[in-house]
């Protein structure tokens, strides 16, 4: 199934300022790490959000390679897959994202944690959007 020409344009130009954004984002968190005093968080800022958001980048270039906008033929089964592959990857860092930024904030906060709940906060609590992590947010 072929989009239309200006459907097809406007994809093309919404993956190129969302790669630009995402590279964008990347320098940009990168940079701020020295802002960050707990080595912890400044390690979950790097390795984990600025690595998954590179990560996202490079999902969404992938999948515009494997198929493009334009393809007016079916996949092959090898490309479908690659396809397939990309998208869970995109979809499974884009929710680390989330969980990164939740583990970076709270150590940078100084919260320490306790399985058990005794100390500090359990880990299974942690998340962006769990009332438990908001409430040190």
């Amino acid at each position: 199934m072929a989009y239309s020409e200006e459907l097809t344009e406007e994809l093309l130009r919404d993956a190129e300022t969302l790669n630009s954004e995402l590279s964008l984002r990347f320098v940009r968190l990168g940079s701020a790490v020295s802002k960050f005093k707990v080595p912890r968080a400044r390690e979950y800022l790097l390795q984990g959000i600025c690595r998954r958001i590179d990560t996202l980048r490079r999902c969404m270039i992938g999948v515009f390679n494997t198929f493009p906008v334009d393809q007016e033929v079916p996949l092959e089964d090898e490309e479908r897959f690659l396809v397939e592959v990309y998208l869970q990857a995109f979809l499974i860092n884009l929710f680390g994202v989330f969980d990164n930024v939740a583990w970076t904030l709270l150590y940078e906060k100084g919260i320490t944690f306790d399985d058990k709940g005794q100390k500090g906060m359990r880990r299974r609590d942690v998340g962006l959007f769990l009332a438990a992590t908001q409430a040190h947010l």
